[in-house]
């Protein structure tokens, strides 16, 4: 099946799915006060920033990162019941400094321009993904109904979540690393500290590719953050913060995720033996052990091809191939580098999913919107376990090798026509 054919398909089904996720979300928010119709509060995830800002707001940045004080701000504005559980202070205080603006409203005003701000960087990273995808007029439309349906951003908008910019900024980080803006390039994505995690994966796939301009700007970045943080709210609140990331090792241990959300590989491993009996702390510790032992391999294979590079991945050179290639990897690795990924973080699939249309592995980008989609969310409910992981490293696999030392693997029709052993 060529893509012409496809995109008479898709075009009917996405069209479809946008309108039924649409009219799933509205259903659920379509309800008065301050939670929706589930139960849950509204826009559950935003309540840490909103109290992270209101008690900078307050005064009470010595007491952000003390967990009882946290929960009992919480406690004096939301419901904390069996359903809505108390929060742990998990996130960055630069993310407190982005939500103190919003927290001097009342919550559901902000939350609404929360949304608000979520759409447009959603909307703005879409733009420059179909912008930069190279496709043809008649596939740029196709591509932006399949965004605009993307499932994961509908997700982060009900938990109220920062996903989408951070696929912002991902993407805005990327476009600079593309054209041989590399500083400018790792400045914007050190942003991604708004969740360290994901940061953490960004710069260990720059260390790879020894692109030491950009790295050298994304630890500029963290830097100004740093100092911006001393500067409003004093310098104590960055070690608090430094000394309390042990809660975020342990927060698995408080949280139970339902298995459809749940997408990281140790997350997904420990669903898998759950299904036959098998639970607990040790458990989880091996499923860790796993996943760090798969990630070394990966960082091993990567950085392996890098030292073999042929070009550089911002080259004057390049084909557009090789850098969509490269930037499908980066997103990729970072992904599935992160030990705690929840169905609103797919979002940041949409890199990988749109740049790799228009290669001759086109197909790639059908099998991660299925995946991560809409279509196949109640298999994961049914199943208690998600595909994405094994998904995701069967893509890398494919791709890492060959885009990381500049080899057209997309030259070949065949996902695995070329044995990995001879990419590099």
């Amino acid at each position: 099946m060529d893509k012409k054919s496809t995109t008479r398909l898709a075009v009917p089904l996405l069209v479809v799915l946008l309108v039924a996720t649409v009219a799933s979300l509205v259903h659920v928010e379509a309800t008065p006060g301050l939670t929706e119709r589930s139960g849950l509060v509204r826009g559950w995830d935003f309540q840490q920033f909103y109290l992270a800002g209101l008690m900078l707001n307050r005064g009470q940045a010595n007491e952000l990162y003390d967990a009882d004080r946290f929960q009992a701000v919480q406690r004096e504005l939301f419901p904390v019941d069996e359903q809505n559980i108390p929060y742990l202070p998990l996130y960055p205080p630069v993310t407190g400094l982005l939500a103190a603006p919003l927290a001097w409203l009342p919550y559901t005003h902000a939350l609404g321009l929360w949304w608000l701000l979520n759409t447009v960087c959603f909307a703005t990273a879409g733009w420059i993904l179909v912008r930069h995808s190279g496709l043809s007029e008649g596939w740029r439309w196709t591509v932006a109904l399949a965004i605009a349906g993307c499932y994961p951003f509908f997700m982060a908008l009900r938990a109220g979540q920062i996903s989408p910019v951070l696929l912002l900024v991902a993407v805005a980080g990327l476009a600079l690393l593309r054209r041989e803006r590399n500083t400018f390039g790792g400045l914007a994505l050190s942003l991604l500290m708004l969740k360290p995690q994901f940061a953490a994966g960004m710069l260990l796939w720059l260390l790879l590719r020894r692109d030491w301009r950009a790295c050298a700007g994304f630890l500029v970045g963290i830097m100004i953050q740093v100092a911006a943080v001393a500067v409003a709210v004093g310098p104590t609140v960055v070690t608090d913060y430094v000394w309390s990331t042990s809660t975020y090792l342990s927060h698995s241990q408080f949280y139970i995720f339902p298995p459809g959300w749940v997408h990281s590989l140790a997350g997904t491993l420990a669903n898998l033996l759950a299904l036959v009996g098998l639970s607990g702390a040790d458990v989880g510790g091996v499923c860790k052990v796993v996943h760090a032992a798969v990630l070394l391999a990966m960082a091993a294979t990567v950085a392996v091809a890098s030292w073999r590079k042929r070009t550089a991945v911002t080259h004057p050179g390049d084909s557009a191939w090789e850098w969509r290639y490269q930037h499908s990897v980066a997103v990729l690795f970072m992904l599935l580098l992160t030990p705690h990924l929840l169905l609103y973080d797919l979002v940041l699939l949409l890199v990988p999913m749109v740049y790799l249309l228009e290669t001759p592995r086109w197909r790639l980008s059908l099998v991660l919107y299925i995946t991560t989609g809409a279509v196949v969310m109640p298999l994961y409910a049914w199943a208690d376990v998600s595909l994405v992981p094994f998904v995701l490293l069967a893509i890398l696999y494919g791709l890492a090798g060959g885009a990381a030392i500049g080899t057209p693997i997309g030259e070949s029709s065949e996902f695995f026509a070329v044995p990995l052993k001879n990419q590099i």
